[in-house]
């Protein structure tokens, strides 16, 4: 049986669905994984890779009727018995051209992203977009009921195709404590993400500025992406400010995030964008890190509020600056044992394994059909 994988990009479909690939190929399904090259991770080599442009952000209906093309022929050549689709184009397109190759496939919506944002022109035309295309996929999964509800309620897919996936798994065995931190160390708040306005860059270094200014030996870390082509960009200059006055420490990026996140004390994401369910807090609660995040679609399903993290408003750096307080004055075995019921959360929620069965399972039907 041959599986496609489909998604905007190589280095997505490394991260975030590696696992997963691996596994169904250890089960001996020929797998086929198509997206742009986009970083220089490597795909397992035994694994058949499709680089195949395709621009995110591009509004240009040519380009995207060359990458609808370039699938179609990519699928006709494959003949594949079930592809997964990931995100706004390879969903919208792939399964497009799955139908016209009267093949089977799935789509999966990792999370809404800026474009639902706000309702606008742009907003219209992808949910007009999706409302055709998504009724010739056999299912449509989504990693949280928000995300699912919004898509039954404005009539995009049908409630029977849906699907709740409990994230994107996570890899508990590279993603574990190996030491924990001195008590006597500093205390060190830790963001990882694509800096953003979207991801809550703004109410992080307006947070960290009030606490600096009470607190002493306190330290507010950043890693992640410059994303200079996305709307919601944070530039360059602005991170610089920040550093050099020394509000933030950002830390570029990095493909060992394990041992950044061993050296914090607490996973900060003050995002207020469509997330799915944002695999870095998974990563830091599996390495027994007590998370502070937003109420938000998507973040909220990482924290049990007062057990494993603290859940704070969306846009609201009081009220983000109040979490950090109250993390701040928890002792040290306190957030250690916040730390280790996040871990626990990750093994009965959101583990590999969990999500392993739930697509070996799937593949399994369509393999007898």
């Amino acid at each position: 049986m041959k599986v496609g994988f489909v998604d905007n990009s190589l280095g997505a479909q490394i991260n975030f669905r590696g696992d997963v690939i691996n596994y169904l190929y250890s089960k001996g399904f020929e797998i086929v994984m198509i997206s742009p090259k986009d970083t220089e991770l490597v795909p397992n080599n035994k694994i058949k890779y499709y680089n195949i442009k395709g621009e995110r952000k591009t509004k240009n209906i040519i380009k995207d009727i060359f990458y609808l093309k370039k699938l179609y022929q990519i699928y006709k050549k494959e003949k594949f018995d079930l592809i997964f689709h990931y995100t706004i184009k390879p969903n919208i397109y792939g399964t497009i051209a799955a139908k016209l190759n009267k093949q089977r496939s799935i789509a999966i919506v990792p999370g809404m992203g800026y474009t639902f944002i706000k309702e606008n022109y742009l907003s219209k035309i992808v949910k007009m977009m999706y409302k055709f295309s998504l009724k010739y996929s056999e299912e449509v999964w989504f990693l949280n009921k928000e995300d699912k509800q919004y898509f039954v309620d404005n009539r995009l897919i049908d409630f029977e195709k849906t699907k709740l996936l409990p994230g994107e798994g996570i890899n508990l065995k590279k993603f574990k404590l190996k030491k924990i931190k001195d008590k006597r160390e500093k205390i060190v708040f830790l963001m990882v993400a694509r800096v953003l306005w979207d991801k809550g860059f703004k109410e992080y270094v307006e947070s960290a500025e009030k606490i600096l200014k009470k607190y002493k030996n306190i330290e507010f870390h950043l890693l992640g992406m410059i994303d200079s082509d996305n709307p919601s960009g944070v530039t360059k200059e602005i991170i610089d400010f920040y550093h050099t006055q020394k509000i933030i420490k950002y830390l570029g990026e990095t493909n060992d995030v394990v041992k950044i996140i061993e050296e914090c004390d607490c996973l900060v994401l003050p995002s207020f964008y469509k997330e799915g369910l944002p695999r870095t807090l998974m990563e830091g609660a599996a390495m027994e890190k007590p998370l502070i995040t937003t109420d938000n679609v998507g973040c909220r399903e990482a924290v049990d509020d007062g057990v494993n993290g603290y859940l704070c408003e969306i846009k609201n750096s009081e009220d983000l600056a109040e979490k950090m307080e109250k993390m701040i004055l928890l002792s040290h075995e306190e957030r250690v044992e916040m730390g280790k019921k996040g871990r626990k959360k990750m093994e009965i929620e959101f583990c590999n394994e969990i999500i392993f069965n739930i697509y070996n399972e799937k593949v399994e039907k369509y393999k007898k059909i």
